[in-house]
């Protein structure tokens, strides 16, 4: 019995001894998890033009569908008193992109034509909407051509407008001087179509997308028509304008009680930017534009026709944005 006892202790003894000499296992602490990198939203903005105008809305539409694809910017859209500021703007840093007539970037990048500064910051980034002219007139105003405006009480835009600098070629090639012939009214868009609405001017000259909603209210409130401009009349105005204009216009029923055709002008607006603005914000905002022109298309006529093969970019010899070049390098088009 003793014997048993001692043995048992020492078998208890060898096991607690060599449990004891056992390696602890080593416990792994679990794995810290990885941090998701933020991405903040940058808050840009668009100079566009006064409220109203079919260069602001189609700024707003941009924005309402570029803000729901990503989530690098948050774009809005800025009143301005037109393009003829909106460079200065994004060289100051109020805005990181602005809208611009076509014909005016190379002018104001160089310091030349009405602008006595070169604008050396400005970078291009893509063409965005085509503005056809618009002559609107009271049906009792005695306007029947565009000669009739001669004695009349007429609208040419505020001197930054989209449309005013056009507005101000077309009447030297028609031999208006503003002093002697009209009675000249210098209105943004909304002012100007109430003004005729109300019997205040016979009539308004303007640039918008087509249709343009505030000018189909006019002409659903009041009696109004709308002139062409002869042949002979637009290759004086082309040519002053350095062959840059569209002959181009609107087919009848475009706007209520427009029973025939319109034939004026088109021109093209474009988006440029500072050349400090993110490289990568700029290549997203070219590359989504042009990737939902479809969407773009839906939303508004003022897309209608644009593609980005055709109306991207001109070439010119003020620098592209190297985000918007990046893009158009990926699809061939440079």
């Amino acid at each position: 019995m003793k014997r048993m006892l001692a043995l048992i202790c020492v078998v208890s003894l060898l096991t607690f001894v060599m449990l004891g000499c056992e390696p602890e296992e080593e416990v792994e602490e679990p794995e810290e998890p990885e941090e998701e990198e933020v991405v903040e939203t940058q808050s840009i903005a668009i100079a566009a033009a006064g409220s109203g105008s079919g260069a602001y809305t189609a700024g707003a539409t941009i924005g309402n569908i570029l803000n729901r694809e990503q989530d690098l910017f948050e774009l809005s859209t800025m009143v301005t008193a037109g393009f003829g500021e909106n460079h200065i703007m994004v060289e100051d840093g109020s805005a990181e992109f602005g809208m611009m007539m076509e014909m005016d970037i190379h002018d104001a990048y160089f310091g030349e034509g009405e602008y006595d500064e070169e604008h050396p910051s400005l970078r291009r980034v893509t063409t965005f909407l085509m503005g056809v002219g618009h002559i609107i007139v009271r049906e009792d105003s005695g306007i029947e051509e565009l000669e009739d405006i001669h004695g009349k009480s007429i609208n040419v835009g505020v001197p930054a407008q989209f449309s005013r600098t056009l507005v101000d070629i077309l009447m030297e090639a028609i031999d208006v001087d503003y002093d002697q012939d009209i009675d000249k009214f210098e209105l943004d868009t909304d002012s100007a179509l109430d003004a005729l609405r109300d019997g205040r001017i016979d009539g308004t000259f303007n640039q918008a997308t087509v249709p343009q909603g505030n000018i189909t209210e006019l002409a659903t409130t009041a009696d109004v028509k709308f002139i062409s401009i002869p042949e002979e009349d637009f290759d004086k105005f082309n040519e002053l304008a350095d062959g840059l204009l569209l002959r181009a216009g609107f087919p009848a029923d475009t706007y209520p009680g427009q029973d025939e055709d319109v034939l004026t002008w088109a021109a093209g607006a474009s988006i440029v930017a500072h050349e400090d603005v993110d490289e990568e914000v700029v290549y997203e905002f070219t590359k989504l534009f042009w990737e939902n022109m479809d969407v773009l298309q839906e939303e508004s006529g003022a897309f209608h026709g644009l593609s980005v093969e055709e109306h991207a970019f001109t070439e010119s010899q003020v620098p592209m944005h190297p985000g918007a070049e990046r893009y158009y390098q990926e699809i061939g088009l440079k």
